[in-house]
């Protein structure tokens, strides 16, 4: 008799040439093949034979007895059924995988050690014979573990998600669904009509429990998908109506709720097992601050006063002299910048004597701001002068050398730089040896080894991470850098500044809001007077995004969430050169046309994110058993578009609490990134585990970074190394801690305070961004009502009352709020307060979090 899942489980296992074996893959794989070949509890001397070769403590190279078991497998033949006892030996057993030597010689040693038991699931336990109707062991009554039940959920995920994908034995695996089915069904009703008091049931839910309504509600889902696919099959008509059957179990459990949800929404209820911290520290304000704030900022109410003092005392700002300076921020001269005036000269010289300049910037929005910045300046001055922006796929990041040659082939006698090219020092060194003067203008920070290079090799590095670090100009985006530069040649010129710095400025408040740089020093005053400028009368770019993104009202909030993602979705997805285009287009029509196209990329970049996160979701659940354990969270799939990759990571980081690291490969590489959250330095976590890695670079939240092979399979072998690698690499840093994600409260206050004063005096304190975030409080015993949500179920909607006095409330993404907000009990609630961006001067209450206890 041919076992068609053991057999493919036998495949699988043979492919990976052993070299590594992860334990959750090799038990839930065996698992999964027993329960679709219908295995049951007897036992064949063959197979006891084979439990006992597991016995040894410790394998080097080839584990002879799992290979034997994959032979034995692969040919899909038993001559008893069940393997109960090597099911319970895999689930006891577990593999850690050590690496040691290097290259050819690397020898991978795995231990077998020992692991909780997770037998006996209810699925095949206790079953004597195969039968349309389970029969379970008494002495273990069904799902009364809430692990157990758990486990069950997962495996039945599993089943479906492959009956999903339409494996080549569909009907076989339809009729294994039928089993499972039935076997759900069985089990409910038994737990039911026995009224097991471990199962408790609360208005109509059979279970209270978290965890259980997520795995219920994924297993919804796949099931309406999966009745979707074979509905129209007349032959098919029993297995849809035992989906119906289940669905309607699974509605009544989970209290009646949609299944089909949008995948935000399904993200936004793992938040629910986030637990954060509250900080809230009570800081002494210096009395010429509250003297100040009084003064400065004429606020005549003593509470506001207190309140705001707070809030800045907080951000670090202690002196009156300090506030001052935070309030009216200033514009720093552009010779304050290391290089700058010989670098303007350098370019006042290529212009006069016609030296063909090619600017080189980033694909992402800084760098595109700053090209076009620095092509139209040049271009109005009378240079010779063309751009490039790398492709993110073909030329990838920086400098690279291949388009240098061509650039050098068309004829280029000079190359500025802009957001990038700080380390490049290769493709700077051969830019010299071909006669090209390059000029960088970055803002990344040096490697350690420039200072040995700069005394080799002359050329010109316009980088504010060169000043002092308390510099007020050292937080500078690359395009602000670039525009600093553009001034100069400007002043050398003698020519009027007042048209270039009023048309720019709007430009480079959009920059440094988009690359997330820190609002303080310099930045404030860039922000403040570009956000001016953009409300005073739009420059044609910006026009033409907001009328194709039906964008709102200007602000930092819509730099950040409605214009960058924009501008940077063509760069993600296609060629970003476009968007130069756009920033130095004079007709109207040509600018709405780009802006459009840049509107449809970013929908299908939303599209493509959504359809990443439902994979990566579905990997998290098989690939991580004890998902909600798990100190990081690492997943691969050649389907992944490396463009988004970036962005799905921060997704899946806001739900989980934890790093996560996506990657998207082909045959030979592998390309990835990463988010971490504060308290957990991902740069030290790649730092641990760097051996895997062919390139990788980032800081302390977000990094990028590649494995390579030679083929697939040993592709695929790294990547497993490296998983576990990083987590041990985690683990080391967090010294036994848990990584839980923290909200800082500025200021506690009463609900009757949140009205228009305290909003004018908080809006006196913008632009508020990465550095200066809008100020976090908190409100003590008040009650929520009328709770809604957003038309696609993503947001909460709600009013809060503390007796006397009500205010709406919003909770972005954040819909899991629900289950803890009530107009029955009291609460605490943390929110900040922003401007509505579509009804203009409003104070919106935004919720971040709720407790029921105390702080």
């Amino acid at each position: 008799m041919i076992f068609p899942s053991l057999k493919r489980l036998g495949e699988k296992m043979i492919n990976l040439h052993f070299k590594v074996l992860d334990c959750s893959f090799l038990r839930q794989q065996f698992r999964r093949a027993v329960t679709y070949d219908g295995l049951h509890s007897s036992m064949s001397s063959q197979v006891s034979a084979f439990v006992k070769k597991l016995s040894p403590i410790k394998v080097k190279g080839e584990p002879k007895a799992v290979e034997e078991a994959a032979r034995i497998f692969q040919e899909g033949k038993f001559d008893a059924f069940t393997l109960s006892k090597f099911a319970e030996e895999l689930n006891r057993v577990g593999i850690e995988m050590h690496c040691g030597g290097k290259g050819e010689k690397e020898i991978v040693e795995i231990y077998f050690v020992s692991s909780s038991k997770v037998n006996d699931l209810p699925l095949f336990s206790g079953q004597k014979k195969r039968s349309k109707e389970p029969v379970f062991a008494e002495e273990t009554p069904p799902l009364r573990s809430q692990t157990l039940r758990i486990k069950v959920l997962r495996e039945l995920y599993r089943t479906l998600r492959e009956i999903g994908k339409g494996q080549e034995d569909f009907e076989l695996e339809l009729k294994n669904l039928n089993e499972i089915l039935r076997s759900y069904q069985e089990l409910f009703r038994v737990s039911k009509n026995k009224g097991n008091s471990k199962i408790p049931f609360n208005k109509g839910h059979f279970f209270p429990f978290r965890e259980e309504e997520f795995y219920l509600r994924e297993i919804g889902g796949l099931l309406l998908e999966l009745r979707e696919k074979i509905k129209k099959d007349q032959t098919q008509k029993e297995i849809v109506q035992q989906i119906n059957g289940f669905l309607r179990i699974i509605k009544k459990m989970v209290g009646g709720r949609e299944l089909r949800e949008d995948i935000f929404s399904r993200l936004s209820y793992l938040r629910v097992f986030l637990v954060k911290k509250w900080m809230k520290e009570d800081l002494e304000v210096p009395k010429d601050v509250s003297q100040g704030v009084e003064e400065l900022l004429k606020i005549k109410n003593s509470r506001i006063v207190e309140i705001v003092a707070r809030i800045l005392g907080k951000r670090g700002i202690r002196s009156q002299l300090a506030l001052e300076r935070f309030l009216s921020p200033s514009l720093e001269p552009a010779e304050v910048l290391p290089d700058s005036e010989l670098a303007a000269r350098q370019v006042v010289e290529l212009i006069q004597r016609k030296r063909k300049i090619t600017i080189y910037g980033d694909y992402d929005v800084d760098g595109l701001v700053g090209t076009s910045i620095l092509f139209k300046a040049l271009g109005e001055l009378g240079a010779r002068v063309d751009y490039f922006i790398p492709n993110r796929f073909r030329e990838g990041f920086g400098l690279n050398l291949e388009v240098l040659k061509r650039l050098k082939e068309k004829g280029t006698e000079a190359v500025i730089t802009v957001d990038c090219g700080t380390g490049a020092f290769q493709e700077i060194k051969t830019l010299l040896s071909w006669k090209i003067q390059p000029i960088v203008t970055d803002h990344h920070t040096p490697p350690s080894q420039l200072e040995g290079f700069r005394r080799e090799e002359k050329f010109y590095l316009v980088n504010p991470k060169l000043l002092p670090e308390n510099h007020p100009s050292w937080n500078l985006c690359g395009a602000a850098t670039a525009y600093k530069l553009a001034s100069l040649v400007y002043q050398n010129l003698g020519k009027d500044m007042a048209s270039l710095e009023h048309n720019r400025f709007g430009m480079l408040a959009l920059a440094t809001i988009a690359d997330v740089v820190p609002l303080l020093g310099e930045n404030r005053a860039i922000v403040k007077r570009g956000l001016a400028v953009l409300r005073e009368k739009s420059p044609l770019p910006i026009w033409a995004l907001r009328k194709a993104g039906d964008l709102g009202e200007i602000s930092t909030t819509t730099m950040a969430f409605g214009f960058a993602p924009m501008i940077n979705a063509l760069g993600r997805l296609e060629d970003a050169h476009l968007v130069v285009e756009l920033f130095s287009a004079d007709d109207s029509s040509l600018a709405i046309k780009i802006a459009k196209r840049l509107q449809a990329a970013n929908e299908r970049r939303k599209l493509i994110e959504r359809s990443i996160l439902e994979d990566a979701l579905a990997k998290i659940i098989l690939e991580y058993p004890d998902f909600e354990k798990a100190n990081s969270l690492v997943l691969w799939d050649e389907k992944w578009h490396e463009g988004v990759v970036g962005i799905d990571a921060s997704r899946l980081v806001e739900a989980f609490g934890r790093p996560v690291l996506l990657f998207s490969f082909g045959p030979t590489k592998a390309k990835g990134s990463g988010r971490s959250l504060p308290g957990l330095s991902l740069y030290r976590a790649l730092q641990g585990c760097a051996q895997h890695l062919a390139k990788w670079g980032g800081h302390e939240v977000a990094a990028g970074f590649s494995i390579e092979a030679s083929n697939l399979k040993e592709l695929e072998t790294k990547l497993l190394l490296f998983r576990h690698d990083f987590s041990k690499s985690v683990e080391k840093l967090l010294e036994g801690k848990r990584l839980v994600p923290k909200i800082a409260i500025d200021a506690e206050i009463n609900l009757s305070e949140v009205d228009s004063p305290l909003f004018r005096a908080l809006r006196q304190l913008e632009p508020f961004g990465a550095g200066n975030p809008l100020p976090n409080f908190l409100v003590k015993e008040i009650y929520a009502s009328s709770l809604g949500f957003s038309a696609e179920g993503e947001h909460l909607y709600a009013r809060l009352s503390d007796g006397k006095v009500e205010k709406e409330a919003v909770a972005w993404r954040k819909r899991y709020l629900a289950q803890t907000l009530s107009d029955e009990k009291k609460v605490n609630v943390v929110f900040s307060l922003a401007l509505d961006s579509w009804r203009g001067d409003f104070a919106q209450i935004e919720i971040l979090d709720v407790k029921e206890n105390e702080v």
